[in-house]
């Protein structure tokens, strides 16, 4: 699940790799006992469905609280978050290599909704990043 989780965030070959032979591991013991291997079919899961990961590029603190505010209390679990701050800044570029084109801001936070290593244009509010996130398909009137 970690090894799934770490290659969705930070994009890196190595950790798709790692992914995709842990899962191969797991293949034949979860036939025979699902249940016993909860984490490992949530792991396909995450393989198999497609996900979401967020770059959330942060400059003011009363939006981190926000951000916080509302993802703490959402079920989003094909939802990945990437949270770059001034002070996580240096961290994050030096361990996901792509973050560094992110900038983060003065006072002004960008949230990046990204699927299939494709991002959004900014979106620059977290109810409209809520929105965005947990939008339902709709079927086309009759």
């Amino acid at each position: 699940y970690v090894l799934v989780r770490l290659a969705g965030l930070t994009a890196e070959e190595k950790w798709e790799n790692r992914a995709e032979r842990q899962l191969s591991f797991l293949a034949g013991p979860i036939k025979e006992y699902p249940a016993g291997r909860c984490f490992g079919l949530m792991a396909a899961q995450l393989e198999l469905y497609p996900t979401r990961e967020v770059i959330c590029a942060v400059g003011s603190r009363e939006d981190l609280n926000r951000l916080t505010e509302a993802f703490s209390g959402a079920y989003l679990p094909d939802v990945a978050l990437l949270v770059k701050t001034k002070d996580s800044e240096a961290l994050l570029n030096a361990f996901v290599p792509f973050a560094r084109s992110y900038l983060v801001q003065d006072k002004k936070s960008n949230f990046y909704v990204c699927e299939n290593k494709t991002c959004t244009m900014p979106i620059t509010d977290v109810a409209a990043l809520m929105e965005k996130l947990t939008e339902k398909s709709k079927a086309p009137a009759v």
